[in-house]
């Protein structure tokens, strides 16, 4: 051990110290914001965490490598630091204040392009650049008087107080990248402050050094480190600037910088104590003791960079979603360039931080210069990164900057309209194709036990008229010969998961076979009419419209209804409404609150946007929760009368089935209501859980719903997630869409639990008190 440290340089370990505190509250910050913040949020803040650590290090690093360079020199001449402090300190605010006139002045076209319009986020970036200024000017002076433990402990306190501060702010449930970006504000100037005793000591004394000692090496110092960190720091920049609205990349690929530098964070304890044992060795004539040190710490950056290579591309991709909460966009390959681009930075700094010794500026600048130049050059897209810029992260923002630059050529365009939910949407469905045309179209049925009706079921899509239609069976577990018989049809197509992957799942299988426009869900007890889904695609494809919905007959009686859309108590539950009503009431076309699964089209590009239904859901409540997630983007839901389907219903329950539908609804409820909804209904919330347990008591599934609690906290984490994603698409506010609700439980299809009238009354009280207070806009 004795011999191991004997190859660092001193101050190392001091340093080091220090800095992995500094480095683990990177990954704490980072974790506790990505499980936090929704998408969109979180990339404002890899955002600002890019431009802080670009500029910031980019331009005061080099002040304080100057400044310990020059208190370094002075101090094996005897000569006192003070001069060099004051003359560092006025050259820090110079260029501070030149740098907060530059943002000031692009204060809009920053806050629009990189944070959402969010102006509060720039006010924040000045305050962080400030706050690097203060640290790295003060770390100059104890870097040059080689007091390393004053150095070290500067660095602890400002990552223990940024692992405090974040874990403060996650626990109380905060969720403003505001307040995680101004913790890059505080934990650095409170650092400062713990460590001032020894910066304060070297004030004053001494002959003033002469501003060129400072000043004409420093132009070609700060060019070098802005392009080091231009190079580190500017992919996550580059997508936010070149594809807006792919907030997943912008996000995973922070997480993925960060998991790969850890030999860059280990380095810098190194690079502390290396320039001024440099400049030392340098200024001494010392050329042996130079050489020796030069070699030792290329010896230790290539362990560290081979060490850290083959950890991030086995882990890397797993490490990045376990930590960081973050979309799985990148691969082992995405993490095998970056592994390798570190180890080359590496090199380069190392060797970077000799010519600095040697007062041979100007080679570094141009090194640097020509690094960052050929690369963007060969590649096309500046700060691309050469070869990593041809992985999957660069296919990724060249698919979504054509994206975001064709938006006005895609089928699928938005459209104004004038229903009131609509309007506040930001993006509206519609199709756009010739009128020749006919729609293509995927029929997606799932088969589960004996399924008497799949050969009629299947016969029917297959008939349908006006349509070019598939149909894919997914095989959940049929126990009959429908499948066996429908596999031969023309147009079918099979699917047999390896286990039964419940109604949500099924046709999440289902759906990712499809090859056409449209993806209709039909049940495999329901018999479409021939024109049924030519008529639904139709009213599916208008402006403004989300999905349409079949008109759903009992087959016992075709006159009767067995659902026009599904009302939605805004307690959670769902029902199948109309049931047993006779058509004619309902042969109107109507705007619905939510879909009923039994058959219903949407378009595939939609639903692919929208990820679907949730495995996890099962069976239940899945349309429910994908009709309020379509609400929530301003895109309506209609029910087409004319286009008719009768279905072979059968109502039951059994403990599985109430174990589904408890558990289901309040995942819908924890995961689409915003949180002033979820609070201003609480009391309304927890009354219902108190009369749902005593219901279950007295039907006999106590067992079920308390089973369903335990899942939920069991699965919180997939919970929060969730819920991040679903508030980070939304544009309709919950009190525009608590219009579509009701506040009156009365399903048609079963009886009525005792005291339900009682709770009717309650709850129509309640929800005229709460409704007026949600947020509308």
């Amino acid at each position: 051990m004795r011999r191991l440290l004997s190859l660092v340089p001193p101050g190392t370990l001091a340093v080091g110290a220090g800095l992995a505190l500094l480095g683990l509250a990177s990954y704490v910050h980072l974790a506790v914001a990505g499980h936090s913040l929704t998408g969109a949020d979180y990339s404002s803040l890899a955002a600002l965490w890019s431009i802080v650590f670009t500029l910031g290090i980019g331009v005061f690093l080099p002040v304080e490598q100057e400044v310990a360079r020059v208190v370094a020199a002075r101090r094996s001449e005897g000569l006192p630091p003070g001069p060099v402090l004051a003359r560092g300190a006025v050259l820090a605010a110079a260029v501070l204040a030149l740098m907060v006139v530059v943002v000031l002045a692009g204060h809009r076209v920053l806050a629009d392009r990189l944070f959402a319009g969010d102006g509060t986020m720039v006010t924040v970036l000045i305050g962080a650049l400030a706050a690097m200024a203060v640290a790295y000017t003060t770390r100059g002076v104890l870097s040059g008087l080689q007091l390393f433990p004053w150095y070290g402990t500067q660095l602890g306190v400002d990552g223990g107080l940024r692992i405090a501060l974040v874990a403060l702010l996650g626990l109380t449930g905060v969720t403003d990248p505001v307040w995680y970006g101004a913790v890059l504000v505080a934990a650095p100037l409170l650092s400062v402050a713990v460590t001032l005793p020894p910066v304060l000591r070297a004030v004053g004394g001494g002959v003033p050094v002469a501003w060129n000692a400072l000043l004409r090496s420093l132009g070609l110092l700060t060019v070098s480190s802005l392009l080091m960190q231009v190079v580190v720091n500017i992919g996550v920049i580059n997508v936010r600037l070149l594809a807006p609205s792919d907030v997943a990349t912008a996000g995973a690929l922070l997480s993925a910088l960060v998991l790969v530098r850890i030999p860059l964070f280990v380095f810098a304890s190194l690079q502390a104590s290396l320039l001024p044992g440099l400049a030392t060795s340098a200024t001494t004539g010392d050329l042996a003791g130079f050489r020796n040190l030069l070699r030792r710490a290329l010896g230790i950056v290539t362990a560290l960079g081979v060490l850290g290579a083959v950890g991030a591309v086995l882990l890397g991709p797993w490490l990045v979603r376990a930590l960081f909460d973050a979309p799985g966009v990148l691969g082992h390959g995405d993490f095998a360039w970056l592994a390798v681009a570190t180890l080359a930075y590496l090199w380069a700094m190392v060797l970077g931080q000799a010519l600095l010794a040697l007062d041979r500026h100007r080679a570094q600048a141009l090194a640097w210069t020509v690094g960052v130049a050929a690369p963007g050059r060969r590649d096309g897209d500046p700060g691309a990164g050469g070869a990593a810029g041809r992985t999957g992260v660069h296919r990724r923002l060249r698919r979504g900057g054509r994206r975001h630059g064709a938006a006005a050529a895609r089928r699928l365009a938005p459209h104004p309209h004038p229903d009131p939910a609509a309007r506040r949407g930001r993006g509206h469905w519609s199709i756009r194709r010739h009128p020749m045309t006919r729609p293509q179209l995927t029929a997606v049925m799932l088969a589960y036990g004996a399924e008497p009706y799949l050969v009629d079921a299947a016969r029917a899509v297959l008939g349908s008229t006006d349509v070019e239609v598939e149909l894919i069976v997914v095989d959940n577990g049929c126990t009959g010969d429908g499948v066996d018989v429908v596999k031969g049809f023309p147009g079918v197509r099979v699917v047999r998961p390896d286990e039964n992957t419940g109604y949500s799942g099924g046709c999440r299988v289902g759906a990712a076979e499809a090859t056409g426009e449209w993806l209709a869900f039909v049940n495999s007890d329901a018999i479409v009419a021939p024109d049924a889904l030519a008529k639904t695609v139709a009213v599916a494809g208008e402006p403004g419209v989300g999905a349409a919905m079949a008109s759903i007959r009992l087959a016992e009686n075709p006159e009767l209804i067995n659902t026009s859309g599904n009302p939605l108590h805004f307690i959670g539950l769902s029902w199948a409404g109309g049931n047993g009503e006779p058509a004619t009431k309902h042969a109107v076309r109507t705007t619905v609150s939510s879909l009923s699964g039994c058959c219903f089209v949407i378009n595939r590009e939609l639903w692919r946007e929208l990820d679907g239904f949730a495995a996890e859901y099962f069976a239940y409540h899945e349309d429910t929760e994908l009709s309020l997630r379509l609400w929530q983007r301003g895109l309506r839901l209609e029910y087409v009368p004319d286009a008719v389907v009768v279905h072979h219903y059968e109502f039951s329950r059994n403990t599985l089935k109430h174990y589904l539908l408890e558990r289901n609804r309040l995942i819908s409820l924890l995961t689409t209501y915003e949180t002033r909804t979820l609070v201003l209904l609480a009391p309304m919330l927890l009354l219902t859980e108190a009369a749902m347990l005593v219901a279950s008591l007295l039907g006999g599934w106590s067992r079920e719903k308390v089973r369903g609690w335990g899942w939920l906290w069991s699965n919180r984490a997939w919970l929060r997630a969730r819920r991040r994603q679903l508030q980070a698409e939304r544009t309709v506010p919950d009190g525009v869409i608590a219009e579509l609700m009701t506040a009156k439980v009365d399903p048609s299809n079963v009886e009525s639990p005792p005291g339900m009238g009682v709770f009717n009354v309650m709850a129509a009280g309640y929800w005229a008190l709460a409704k007026p207070l949600l947020r509308r806009r």
